[in-house]
């Protein structure tokens, strides 16, 4: 139901986890961790949604579920705020007991300190408020949730919250056995963001003693885009203790960022048998290969119909181990019942850890419309409270759309020219491609011009990067960015962009399905990106993205659509594409000046590196043509850029 700490695992090691099948997550805890299990762990920065690395992924990210309680779990609860309370209007101050230090806010700008005023750091937000300013979109969870939350976004506020904190009423532990302390951190990481991190204090608040994230060197939290997480502590070291307070402190890296949230706080003792499901995905996250439904699409075209196949990621919140753990999955089409399927875990599920169990049902679906999978797990033990036990999922079979993403911009990743981004796609069926359906950002150059292709993925080199090869004949026309393309948050309008030619796919293949634009492209994100199914490239260097770029296939029975390949004016010259476009010997470059300039021209590979560059002279008013010699290029993508005194302009051609 809902998800705990997991370890940050890196790149490599996480494919190599996936080759032995099973997953196996620590929860966070404040026991000593052997020197054998941290050696496991790398630890990595976070560089936020702009500039990701494929050193910033992580292997899961739950959302959490409407009306959590975090008190499952506890078979004392001893404190518990959800902030629920806090009536009138909001921001609001924080619950009788709650405390947090002053900052310096404003409610109009850095420049103007005239109405700046001392205020609370943490207050009660909802989603409404907290992306008051437009860059903290907090994920709502069921309607009018409210949470403590530290803003550094809109106004009235661009504060200085290096060292922020809220902070609990005193509890008393003096009878407490297995102390512990559940919450839900929305801690994204945007925009310079610096860490988050637990403290306690036994004496009345004089001294405060980190609790460590095992997954983190320093025992910070974790970063997740998009997504709240629950994050189970245990507080074992202060069962004796009749005042101890815990303070959830952050800090916004000393320059402007986005925030840090805090909801569901429950301390208590835990339960003595206590299994909980995260969520259920459509997937299989234990298959050691790519393929078979690995990654959670949200809609499906028929031709590339499989098995059903489903991923329970279920926690063990207690203190004792719990055997025979069991997922039971029904697929329902509509309000029919295609079925049950259960698997059993061969191994004991250990105290506060998580694992992933996966289930292939006997079920391919045969028609259009939504799916759903409900999830049931259970155990041997008997346990107090089994209303958490559950969880459901769904996907769309469609006519002809692939997608991964979920409907409505989130946030947005940054495509500068030249870059490039998009989803995997793995193929079952071969088949014909018609075009790439895409959603455009608010902020992108209007008048600049996209294209698309598509990368065939052959898995990774020795230093973990990817390896692609591009697929001949994939590009796309160009489409011209206008205002009315564009989206904001929340907003779900896609572009077609179609391919020259049809492209034919081939099955057991895994294809990068991409976008490129002449100027900057604000591509927008919806989803968790779960597992390593979308990809960046930028500043010469492939990363996973900290999303879901609203980037889909389409298959030739959509609706199609047609673009009319037009010159490219910017400034003093035009440009028009090569012709013969792909080529392979000689291709011609044609441009227009509005004015005599001196020009010259570069091509540079998908890569980014240059190529070659002329120098063509000092040209007069009206329309010239350069013939370019591609017979010694290697076959791929190139761009090719004229520049005419303080202009330049690029286009992109194909050799084979």
């Amino acid at each position: 139901m809902e998800e705990f700490l997991y370890l940050a695992l890196n790149f490599v090691d996480l494919f190599n986890i996936i080759n032995q099948m099973k997953k196996i997550y620590l929860l966070a805890f404040s026991l000593c961790v052997g020197s054998s299990l941290l050696a496991q762990v790398s630890v990595n920065g976070y560089h936020g949604k702009y500039k990701p690395t494929r050193e910033n992924i992580s292997p899961m990210s739950a959302a959490r579920v409407d009306a959590a309680s975090n008190g499952i779990g506890m078979r004392d609860v001893i404190l518990e705020e959800n902030f629920q309370g806090v009536t009138g209007t909001l921001p609001g101050a924080l619950p009788a007991g709650w405390s947090t230090p002053d900052v310096l806010k404003t409610n109009g700008t850095t420049t103007d300190t005239s109405d700046d005023f001392n205020g609370p750091a943490f207050m009660v937000h909802d989603g409404t408020t907290a992306n008051s300013g437009g860059y903290w979109p907090v994920t709502e969870v069921g309607s009018g949730n409210q949470f403590a939350g530290a803003n550094d976004d809109g106004a009235p506020c661009d504060c200085v919250m290096t060292a922020v904190y809220v902070e609990t009423p005193p509890v008393d532990f003096s009878t407490a056995l297995y102390p512990a302390v559940t919450f839900d951190i929305y801690h994204d990481g945007n925009f310079g963001a610096g860490d988050a991190s637990v403290t306690v204090s036994v004496d009345g608040g004089a001294t405060w003693t980190q609790i460590n994230y095992p997954g983190d060197a320093n025992g910070v939290l974790p970063i997740e885009e998009g997504n709240w997480q629950t994050i189970v502590l245990t507080l074992f070291d202060y069962a004796s203790f009749a005042d101890v307070r815990i303070r959830f402190n952050w800090s916004d890296g000393d320059s402007w960022a986005s925030g840090f949230g805090v909801d569901n706080v429950v301390i208590g003792d835990l339960e003595e048998y206590s299994l909980t499901m995260d969520k259920v995905v459509f997937g299989d996250w234990n298959q050691d290969t790519f393929g078979l439904g690995f990654w959670d699409y949200s809609m499906i075209p028929l031709s590339q119909t499989s098995p059903v196949h489903a991923t329970a990621v279920v926690s063990n919140t207690g203190f004792y181990d719990l055997t025979d753990v069991n997922l039971e999955i029904e697929v329902m089409n509509g309000a029919t019942s295609e079925g049950t399927w259960s698997t059993l875990s061969p191994d004991p599920l250990v105290s506060l850890t998580k694992d992933t169990l996966s289930v292939q049902a006997d079920f391919i679906p045969s028609a259009v419309g939504q799916y759903h999978i409900m999830a049931t797990t259970t155990s041997s033990a008997v346990e107090a409270d089994l209303t958490d036990n559950e969880a459901s999922a769904h996907f769309e079979m469609t006519d002809c759309t692939y997608a991964r993403d979920q409907d409505g911009a989130q946030a947005f990743m940054e495509l500068l020219s030249g870059e490039y981004g998009g989803n995997l796609f793995d193929i079952y069926q071969d088949e014909t491609f018609g075009s790439i359906r895409f959603a455009i950002g608010a902020g992108s150059d209007v008048g600049g011009t996209i294209t698309g292709f598509i990368l065939d993925f052959g898995g990774f080199d020795a230093n973990g990067d990817p390896i692609f090869e591009f697929v001949q004949g994939s590009e796309t026309e160009e489409v011209t960015v206008y205002e009315e393309h564009l989206n904001s948050v929340n907003d779900n309008d896609f572009t077609c962009l179609p391919f020259v030619e049809p492209v034919t796919l081939l099955a057991d293949h895994v294809y990068l399905v991409v976008i490129s634009g002449s100027g900057t492209v604000r591509v927008p994100v919806s989803g968790s990106n779960v597992w390593v199914s979308s990809w960046l490239f930028t500043d010469n260097a492939y990363g996973a993205t900290s999303g879901v770029p609203m980037i889909r296939l389409m298959g030739q029975c959509a609706e199609g659509c047609t673009v009319g390949v037009k010159e490219e004016v910017k400034g003093n010259v035009s440009l028009n594409q090569n012709m013969p476009n792909p080529a392979s010997d000689v291709t011609m470059i044609n441009y227009t000046l509005n004015g005599s300039s001196k020009v010259t021209m570069s091509v540079r590979d998908i890569a980014g590196h240059l190529v070659e560059e002329f120098e063509l002279g000092n040209k007069s008013i009206g329309s010239h043509n350069y013939q370019l010699n591609v017979s010694s290029y290697a076959p791929g993508v190139y761009s090719y850029t004229i520049n005419a005194g303080s202009t330049n302009i690029t286009r992109k051609m194909i050799v084979e």
